[in-house]
């Protein structure tokens, strides 16, 4: 008897197998926390971006949930990749806008002293 209960416990065992744990992505990976419930808007061109992004985002899981195993693996894989890729360009655009940001102010600046120069000059030669 305890040789029958041995085999069908080894049986069991071996025949089962353990499931991977797929974690599905979540939109807080990626999203700056000011724009985790953004909704679309006219007036904050930022806002837009990052509520049409967590649309895409979302449809994209969506799809995804119609796979199962290393199917659905590779789909958030996928997913992830796409939105670590988007996160890249966006630090991008901002490094971008700050160095224009930049440039801008320093013209001001430079501008600012040319004019003051000019009307020291014109008061002095007056």
């Amino acid at each position: 008897m305890k040789r029958f209960l041995f085999l069908v416990l080894v049986i069991l065992l071996g025949t089962s197998t353990f499931a991977e744990v797929v974690l599905a992505p979540e939109w807080s990976e990626f999203c700056p926390v000011e724009y985790l419930n953004a909704k679309q808007s006219k007036w904050s061109k930022d806002t837009d971006y990052w509520y049409n992004r967590r649309v895409q985002f979302e449809n994209s899981l969506a799809r995804c949930n119609s796979y199962t195993g290393n199917d659905l693996k590779s789909c958030y894989d996928h997913i992830r990749t796409i939105e670590q890729n988007k996160n890249k360009a966006w630090d991008t655009r901002l490094e971008q806008q700050k160095i224009e940001s930049q440039k801008s102010t320093e013209l001001y600046n430079r501008m600012q002293t040319f004019n003051a120069i000019n009307h020291l000059i014109d008061t002095i030669g007056k």
